[in-house]
């Protein structure tokens, strides 16, 4: 990690340690978090030039040990094939992909489909992959464009003409063997959806996809295919956030000046749902709406936890009548249970609280105007939450990316960055300009009359623009 950035020359050999204790169930765990927590992850979060180098290097020696273990023989068959026959071939190949090459002679009429891969989690497929969607939609009128990943990318382009969505499980908590073999299951889509198709009628996009190692492994000719290089230093210098990286990145591929801001289209029904729930509490004298999520995305570090996330929906009911806090639990079941006992907290204070399931939404009936709600559902079920809302509150995650797209008003708390480029890169984008972004340099030094401070900061900036909101 030092090599990330000093002069210390990196012993690789380490890796190799760490991949062989990461197939031994014994330790499978904890080299794995030495692995990708420790090392791949922050070198990624570096965000520069030199992290990036390192961050690759590693990988190529994880991809030459798992292509030669008895479970990776195919992937090393393939690999063969496509003549590569060690990761030194396939660093050469990214780094001729780091340098975009224009579309502008390719006839755009003859593009029939352009594969894009997703960025897995949901907060990067809204800041970048959504934006990659929306500029080839343009730029290529007569293709049709095939988003690959999870489950959640549905319910980020449903409405969309010409998009389709194919769904490829990715376990972010996967093995060693598990997060590298889904390449194999990307090349064999990739080829089925080739069939039928000419020479030029086919590009792949990667927006440093992990499903491709992060642009290591090859999926697509290297004349066809796209790739951004989303953790390289800005060609421009300064510190600017992801959507601009992209959309710069885009005007070099596709030849045009254009910034396309991060949008989702959720499907219709959720949409429909959202404004029918939002209308019943309306009939039943609530006025104002904040959505609160307080989800991390597994990493702790981001979260400042209680007593500050106990307090904050009680301060907001403090300070504004006839509105309610809808506590939305994510997806983690633990998360569930974490806000089931806050509202019963609440409920002992005297506070009304319910509790609503993504299916209640258009039929339940809430019998207060003034208080708290937990919330249960899907990415779709709460984008359309936040779409109705006052305005929004969360940490540095796929919550406040949705509600940049869906141009809901937010109040970030963003903590834990480990550097000034990781809060640029991944600060919202804010179609707003009314957005409040607090940074918190270091939440352990958060003692009880800091907390008080920073709730009733949050409170405060909440308060103004929900006031806005009434005056407009």
């Amino acid at each position: 990690m030092a090599a990330a950035t000093g002069d210390v020359v990196p012993d690789l050999c380490c890796i190799d340690f760490l991949c062989e204790l990461s197939i031994d169930q014994r330790f499978a765990d904890a080299a794995l978090h030495a692995l990708y927590g420790r090392i791949v992850e922050p070198l990624c979060d570096d965000f520069s030039s030199a992290g990036l180098h390192l961050c690759n290097l590693v990988l190529q020696r994880v991809i030459d040990f798992v292509r030669h273990t008895p479970q990776g023989g195919k992937m090393d068959e393939r690999l063969l094939a496509l003549d590569f026959t060690d990761s030194s071939a396939c660093a050469d190949r990214y780094q001729r992909l780091l340098q975009p090459v224009p579309l502008g002679a390719r006839d755009k009429g003859s593009v029939r489909r352009i594969m894009v891969l997703s960025r897995v989690t949901v907060g990067a497929d809204v800041v970048i992959t959504s934006v990659v969607v929306h500029r080839f939609l343009a730029a290529f009128p007569a293709a049709e464009l095939v988003v690959v990943g999870p489950s959640h990318l549905p319910h980020c382009f449903a409405e969309l003409e010409r998009v389709r969505c194919l769904h490829l499980p990715y376990e972010r908590d996967g093995s060693l063997v598990e997060r590298l073999l889904v390449w194999q299951t990307v090349e064999e889509i990739i080829r089925q959806e080739s069939q039928g198709l000419q020479a030029g009628e086919m590009l792949l996009v990667d927006p440093d996809s992990r499903l491709s190692q992060l642009g290591l492994l090859p999926l697509l000719a290297e004349a066809d295919t796209c790739f951004f290089p989303s953790r390289l230093d800005p060609p421009h210098g300064g510190n600017p956030g992801l959507v601009e990286l992209v959309n710069g990145w885009l005007d070099t591929v596709l030849i045009e000046d254009v910034l396309q801001p991060p949008v989702v289209s959720l499907p219709l029904v959720q949409q429909r749902q959202g404004e029918m729930f939002f209308k019943n509490l309306r009939e039943g004298g609530c006025r104002h709406l904040v959505v609160i999520n307080c989800g991390v995305g597994g990493d702790g570090k981001k979260r400042l936890g209680d007593p500050f996330e106990t307090r904050l929906p009680l301060a907001l009911l403090a300070r504004q009548d006839d509105l309610i806090v809808i506590l939305d639990t994510g997806c983690a079941c633990d998360e569930k249970e974490r806000v089931n006992e806050q509202l019963a907290g609440y409920r002992a204070m005297g506070v009304k609280t319910d509790f609503v399931e993504e299916g209640e939404l258009v039929g339940k009936k809430i019998a207060f105007s003034h208080g708290v709600i937990g919330f249960h559902g899907d990415i779709g079920a709460i984008g359309s939450l936040i779409a109705n809302a006052d305005v929004f509150f969360g940490y540095d995650s796929c919550c406040q990316h949705l509600a940049g797209a869906l141009a809901t008003p937010a109040v970030i708390v963003f903590a834990g960055a480990p550097n000034i480029r990781f809060a640029a890169r991944w600060r919202p984008y804010d179609l707003t300009d009314r957005n409040v972004i607090i940074p918190i340099a270091d939440k352990a030094k958060l003692d009880d009359a800091a907390v008080v401070d920073l709730v009733a900061q949050v409170v405060a900036a909440m308060t103004t623009i929900i006031t806005k909101e009434k005056e407009s």
